[in-house]
């Protein structure tokens, strides 16, 4: 493995790589003067032969995949010793992906907890959506016994009214019965008058008056 140099000027290190094909490049993401994902972009476009390293102090998942995404073949710490650099460069030159001690393990178990809090999240909307089922099932519920009461009711009124008109039509019938039987009566009467003698006629009056009498 061949050290080429150290370039701390971005635009002189786009430069060189014109100039010198250079196989691994050694990015430092918190550069003075162009953010180290955005050269690291530049490198991936321009450059593709040459792969490239991350090289941070920020150990998050958010840099990380910043990272990946402009196209790092590689991502470690500053603090990581020289030979876990040198292992890193040539995994990287023989086309692997390299993440620097830690921080795979440190992705994984922040993937597990996202993956147990979808979980969770999908478990919550699961009891959510039954929940709404059961409202839903209730109310429906409440309106068919609403409803249901509501028809009771109006029938009841209904057969109400029914017996009210049934009543007032039955007595109705039963004056016009009445009348009818006391006017044949009274004209039945009439009719004797005119013919029976007078005591009969006394006796007439008499049960004429017992029969008014009776109807009240």
């Amino acid at each position: 493995m061949k050290w080429s140099g150290r370039l701390l000027a971005v635009y002189e290190a786009i430069k060189y790589l014109e100039q010198s094909k250079v196989d691994v490049a050694l990015v430092d993401l918190e550069m003075p003067e162009m953010n180290g994902l955005k050269l690291t972009s530049i490198l991936s476009e321009r450059f593709s032969a040459t792969k490239t390293i991350i090289l941070s102090s920020h150990d998050d998942e958010d840099n990380i995949n910043s990272a990946v995404e402009a196209g790092a073949r590689g991502y470690l710490l500053k603090n990581t010793s020289a030979q876990e650099i040198g292992d890193t460069i040539r995994a990287v030159q023989r086309g692997y992906f390299q993440l620097g001690p830690g921080l795979f393990e440190k992705l994984l178990s922040h993937f597990i907890q996202e993956q147990e809090e979808s979980a969770e999240n999908i478990l919550k909307l699961q009891s959510d959506y039954e929940q709404s089922l059961l409202d839903l099932e209730q109310k429906i519920v409440a309106q068919n016994e609403q409803h249901r009461n509501e028809m009771y009711q109006e029938l009841e009124f209904q057969v109400l009214n029914l017996k009210q008109d049934f009543r007032q039509g039955l007595d109705t019938f039963q004056a016009q019965v009445s009348k009818k039987l006391q006017t044949g009566i009274e004209a039945a009467s009439a009719q004797l008058n005119r013919s029976a003698p007078d005591s009969y006629k006394i006796e007439m009056q008499i049960d004429q008056r017992n029969f008014r009498t009776r109807q009240r």
